[in-house]
């Protein structure tokens, strides 16, 4: 059965839905494939690489405080789909949302009635690829989505407000992402492209040059066909023979060398290419090769992980929840980062030797830091009685200044540098 087949029921008349430019509200993708680009491919994968570790979450916000929620949301975050990990998923609409400027996700729910009312729950998330979108709206104003896929298959109209939307470079047109006909604004990408895949196939061409004619031998008198082969048989033979390069030949013929100036691509060239190549995905050259600085690294999370991370939970919480669920009771969809995933070692040992110290993490949290599997009551903290609680911090150090003892001191037998 079809993930679709709740929306199929007797279509009521829908016009299409206003837009502000004044054109039919009907899109369809982009057929060039910037995929095809290994650049491209690995721009992409650096991003999907740091959004993996991600761990999505229903939570109720108080305030600063985030409490995580045991909800049916909460569960399908975890494991989309029955075809999807929370990782294949995440690398999915990434590589929608880099490709095509924008990612729908069609939440399915099952419809219940409680004391009266009508409910639903999720039960899965599915990314959707269509390449055709069409967008209409009833009577009433609501708005609906119309989806056609490369087989052929079509859907019925979808409530938009039910769709998980999420949009690259949101700019000219109103309801899709990318340019004024809301596509993939690829265009200059496209001619750089062209140019690094013009460079690449210029240098096997380069190379079977160096192979061709190098010289042309010429003869006093006329020769025939099989005398011509017969003496260009014989100088290559000498030419074989010859260890300096050098080879003398009789009075009959003369050798007259083609100089040939082959230009290979430089280093730099290159490096500028795939740079310009890798700024339409905000992933700098370093990241890509693997070789960057914890610096350099922070800079990527920054600027072009953290953004994205952002618009996404926004993108989840305003389809999943209502407007009184969401600003009413604080439900939201959070995309939490862990950015001790992307740390160096020395960043983490940092971490531990502040926040360790401090009854802040326990020991298994501090192992699994550097991969290291948990053991049996290590679920513990510890801290340093080098710390007093700022509440108390004046009492104790009269006690101490009095030459007295604390109570924390009676009870634990330990003195303040323990």
């Amino acid at each position: 059965m079809s993930i679709f087949s709740k929306w199929k029921k007797k279509a009521q008349d829908r016009k299409y839905g206003l837009i502000l430019h004044n054109e039919k509200p009907v899109f369809s993708s982009f057929g060039k494939n910037i995929f095809a680009s290994d650049v491209v491919q690995s721009a992409i994968k650096c991003i999907s690489d740091e959004l993996i570790k991600c761990q999505p979450m229903h939570v109720k916000q108080d305030g600063r405080s985030l409490e995580p929620q045991k909800s049916d949301i909460s569960k399908v975050l975890e494991a989309p789909n029955d075809l999807m990990t929370c990782s294949d998923f995440i690398c999915k609409i990434v590589y929608l949302y880099m490709t095509q400027s924008n990612v729908f996700i069609y939440p399915q729910f099952d419809f219940y009635t409680e004391n009266g009312m009508t409910k639903r729950k999720l039960v899965a998330l599915y990314p959707l690829a269509p390449i055709n979108t069409e967008f209409a709206e009833d009577e009433a104003g609501s708005l609906f989505v119309k989806f056609s896929f490369s087989n052929g298959s079509e859907t019925e109209y979808l409530p938009y407000e039910y769709l998980i939307h999420w949009r690259k470079d949101y700019t000219a047109n109103d309801y899709l992402g990318g340019n004024i006909n809301g596509r993939a604004d690829i265009e200059s990408l496209l001619k750089v492209l062209e140019l690094n895949n013009t460079l690449v196939e210029s240098l096997p061409n380069a190379i079977k040059s160096s192979y061709s004619i190098n010289g042309i031998m010429k003869y006093g008198s006329v020769l025939s066909m099989e005398k011509q082969k017969e003496n260009l048989e014989k100088f290559n033979a000498l030419l074989a023979e010859s260890k300096s390069g050098i080879v003398a030949v009789d009075m009959g013929g003369d050798f007259t060398p083609i100089t040939k100036d082959i230009k290979l691509i430089d280093s730099e060239t290159l490096k500028f290419i795939q740079e310009k190549i890798l700024q339409f995905f905000k992933v700098p050259l370093c990241i890509l090769q693997g070789d960057f600085t914890t610096e350099q690294h922070e800079a990527f999370i920054q600027h072009t992980i953290e953004p994205l991370i952002v618009s996404l939970g926004q993108a989840f919480t305003k389809a999943l929840f209502s407007e009184r669920s969401s600003f009413g009771y604080g439900n939201k969809v959070v995309f939490f980062f862990d950015r001790i995933e992307s740390m160096s070692t020395e960043q983490k040992i940092r971490i531990i030797q502040e926040l360790g110290g401090r009854g802040a993490l326990t020991n298994n949290y501090m192992l699994s830091m550097f991969g290291i599997p948990p053991y049996e009551e290590g679920n513990v903290r510890y801290m340093s009685l080098n710390y007093v609680d700022v509440n108390i911090a004046n009492q104790y150090q009269l006690d101490r200044a009095k030459g007295g003892t604390t109570d924390n001191e009676e009870n634990t037998g330990t003195d303040e540098n323990t």
